[in-house]
């Protein structure tokens, strides 16, 4: 996430020069999120993973019961692994965390602060104890991996409860996307359930200037890697393929802009085809069942 400001009173085609050049900056993550240039959201605020999880969790439980003691799969937890603490407190067994890359911030303290803030959760006994972020990993059952879909698919078949994402699912590569689908269909419960929230503008001004690029341009390796990139797939598009992967799919949250945010003339002729309501839509939240599959071989 670029800063809020900067993005609000800078143009568009300047927040995507300026990025092209600072990613040419061989700087690890940690540096942009000190100086709050980029960040992978704020779960490592502890009141923001609780209420976060919070959310997620009861929009799940408003469709299946979850059983006592739930596996819970997040998709990209960006700064933190907060939310596997969060999700032992409310009974969660094991929590797996799945990123494209270690981007967590590792400060142990964080797993005390958000027990504090949990006050009909008991925490281990060992975690004043423990200085190290691994061990503090294995206390709360939290496996945490970097390696995006390779990751995903070290997961057994149907282990998994509770699968959720926040804003995470327009940044997977375009070509991972249906195989992101169907390895979250592959290892969900028949009786689980997936929450995913989907910003479908643009991150770069919060419009759709993702959609003035042709596919040849903005899918290059130069483009991927500038910070800016989300796989562009439209709502309608991004519900086929949920059916397509072996979900029902339902709607439980949309919001849309009052009139399309950029001239039709602006937006690519690759995607000019589609129905209105494709940029209209800024923001979905979809809850997926998995429909009938056989997963058993």
């Amino acid at each position: 996430m670029f800063s809020f400001r900067i993005q609000k009173f800078t143009p568009w085609w300047f927040i995507v020069f300026l990025k092209i050049c600072l990613f040419r900056f061989s700087f690890k993550y940690i540096f942009w999120r000190r100086l709050n240039l980029f960040r992978h959201g704020q779960m490592n605020r502890p009141h923001v993973a609780i209420a976060t999880f919070k959310d997620y969790i009861e929009t799940a439980s408003k469709y299946v019961d979850l059983p006592d003691h739930f596996n819970m799969l997040e998709l990209g937890p960006g700064d933190s692994v907060l939310s596997g603490v969060v999700a032992k407190s409310f009974g969660a067994n094991n929590s797996w965390l799945i990123d494209s890359g270690f981007h967590v911030d590792t400060n142990i303290n964080l797993f005390a602060q958000t027990c504090e803030l949990l006050p009909h959760y008991i925490p281990p006994r060992d975690i004043h104890e423990t200085i190290r972020f691994d061990k503090m990993l294995e206390l709360f059952n939290i496996s945490y991996f970097t390696s995006g879909l390779d990751s995903l698919r070290q997961l057994d078949n149907q282990t998994v409860d509770f699968c959720w994402s926040q804003v995470v699912l327009e940044h997977v590569p375009r070509d991972q996307f249906f195989d992101i689908l169907c390895e979250t269909r592959r290892i969900i419960k028949s009786t689980g359930v997936c929450v995913h929230s989907v910003d479908f503008k643009d991150h770069i001004s919060s419009s759709l200037n993702n959609l003035r690029f042709s596919s040849k341009t903005w899918e290059s390796k130069f483009f991927k890697s500038s910070g800016f990139y989300t796989n562009r797939i439209r709502p309608s598009q991004a519900i086929s393929l949920m059916k397509e992967a072996g979900f029902n799919v339902h709607v439980v949250f949309c919001n849309k802009w009052d009139s399309i945010p950029l001239p039709l003339s602006c937006i690519n002729e690759e995607f000019r085809h589609l129905p209105e309501d494709d940029f209209l839509i800024s923001e979905m939240r979809f809850v997926l069942l998995p429909s009938p599959c056989d997963y058993s071989s």
